[in-house]
């Protein structure tokens, strides 16, 4: 999991966006899940890739651009497998 969300980080390139951290470790988590979910990563990774998510999430709103950014990233990374 931790491969997968510093790869998330750079297809998001991070290094170039000026938001917050929350936000962004909120979407490089986020993809890192989907991409461990679709690739059957066992339940004790992606149940402590949730915590994660939450810890950062905050109950706050995921603005539509970076929900959409986490949807493509997911598949861009794993269509590149």
């Amino acid at each position: 999991m931790t491969i997968l969300h510093e790869v998330a980080h750079i297809a998001l390139k991070h290094f170039e966006v000026d938001y917050g951290t929350d936000l962004k470790e909120l979407e490089a988590e986020a993809v890192a899940y989907i991409v461990g979910s679709v690739l059957g990563l066992s339940e004790e990774n992606l149940s402590h890739s949730r915590g994660y998510i939450q810890g950062w999430f905050k109950g706050n709103e995921i603005p539509e651009k970076n929900a959409k950014a986490i949807m493509s990233k997911a598949q861009k990374i794993l269509e590149l497998g």
